[in-house]
Formats: C-alpha cells, sequence, structure tokens
C-alpha cells in the first residue's frame, strides 16, 4: 500500500522518507545489495521522484548505500576494513567528546544517565536485542550532546547510522550488547568523578569491544 505524504513540505516529505528507508536498512529489512530504484519507490510513498532522490543522496552521504551511474544505488554490503575504520575513528571521536564534556555536563544529566542505563540493565529481556542497541546509541548520543560542538556531534551522528546497520543485522549480539551496559555505567562512574583518562580508557575499551564482537559475529557475511 503506498504511504501518502501529499500534505507535506519537499524538505519535510524528504526527511521522512529518509528516516523510513534508514530505519528499514538499520532494522535489517533491507537487506546489503538491495537495489533501491526511484521508480519504485516514489510509487510505494505516493509521492513524485524529487524527494526520493534527496532521501538517497542523505543515504549515500550517510555511506549506507552506493549511487552508481546508469545502475541505480545499492545498500551497501560489509568488508572488514570497513568496520574497522568506522570503529577505530569512532573511538578518537568519542575520546574528544568526553574531554569536552565531562567538565561541564551537570551532575543531573550524569544522574539521568546512570538511572536510566541501571533501569534497562535490570529490567531487558533476552529478546530486546533492538531495544538493548537503541539504548546504547542514545547512552552515545547524549553524552555527545554534552560536548558543546555541534559539528563533533553531527560527525558522531553520521557514524552512528553505520554502526547500527552493522549491529541489527541477523547476528547473535544480545551477549555483547548487555555487557555494554555495564561498561556504560563503568564510564558514567568514570565521568561522576570527573576523571578524564579513565573514561576515556573505559569508553576505548567499550568501542573496542563492541568491534570485535561484531567482527567475529560479521565473519561468515564479510566481503
Amino acid at each position: 500500500m503506498a504511504m501518502i505524504f501529499e500534505a507535506e513540505s519537499g524538505n519535510t516529505l524528504s526527511n521522512k522518507i529518509y528516516e523510513i528507508l534508514l530505519n528499514k536498512i538499520i532494522n535489517g529489512e533491507i537487506k546489503p545489495g538491495t537495489r533501491l530504484i526511484e521508480r519504485d519507490l516514489a510509487e510505494e510513498f505516493g509521492v513524485s521522484r524529487t524527494p526520493i532522490r534527496e532521501a538517497l543522496n542523505r543515504l549515500a552521504k550517510d555511506d549506507l548505500i552506493e549511487v552508481m551511474p546508469h545502475r541505480g544505488a545499492y545498500v551497501k554490503g560489509l568488508k572488514a576494513e570497513d568496520i574497522i575504520e568506522i570503529y577505530d575513528i569512532r573511538a578518537s571521536l568519542e575520546r574528544l567528546a568526553l574531554r569536552l564534556a565531562i567538565p561541564s555536563i551537570p551532575p543531573s544529566e550524569i544522574k539521568r544517565l546512570k538511572h536510566m542505563v541501571e533501569s534497562d540493565t535490570l529490567n531487558t529481556k533476552e529478546n530486546e536485542i533492538q531495544h538493548l542497541v537503541t539504548i546504547d546509541r542514545e547512552f552515545h548520543r547524549l553524552i555527545a550532546s554534552c560536548c558543546n560542538n555541534k559539528r563533533l556531534v553531527a560527525l558522531l551522528e553520521n557514524l552512528a547510522n553505520v554502526v547500527n546497520v552493522f549491529r541489527m543485522m541477523d547476528a547473535p549480539i544480545e551477549d555483547r550488547a548487555k555487557k555494554a551496559l555495564q561498561e556504560h555505567l563503568a564510564i558514567l562512574d568514570a565521568i561522576e568523578k570527573r576523571d578524564v583518562e579513565l573514561a576515556c580508557k573505559l569508553i576505548t575499551e567499550h568501542i573496542e569491544a563492541s568491534k570485535q564482537s561484531i567482527l567475529r559475529h560479521f565473519g561468515h557475511i564479510l566481503r
């Protein structure tokens, strides 16, 4: 059934389509290698090709799809070097975000983050892998938002879109996601003590553990 957005402005329409396609890629509904055809998507959403093209261009900038001349757009597959590069860059950016945020992050924000993580550590059930991934992304986004550097936040958000694609493929990452919650609490303890070096060490170890877990679980499908 076509999704009709007739009353939306061009920019808002493009944003909505982008978010829908992004979530489908992240959640694994649209698999790597899938061809995204403007005409078919326009018919599916009940819109012209212009907002579809704009949404696809944004996904290409996020490095989630590849637009090939005369062939269309394809959801990108996984390569080990892509994962390594993305996670190594992410670790450097997250350390910078922590260094900028720790001196000024308010105690109330630390308390709120700890409550969020502790609550989810206690209440998350075995089959809520996607929920755990959402918590992880929100944890990192909230810390980044306190660094007072909008360009750094944008870079981290861009990487997060790609990281979530890796996480949400059909791989048994549940144990890793649960361990990540405990790592979040340790990082928050270091932040609460204003221990910049310890927090940076812990977040580096946290991201490295995530990288290694993903490389293990995706090893059989990496190009």
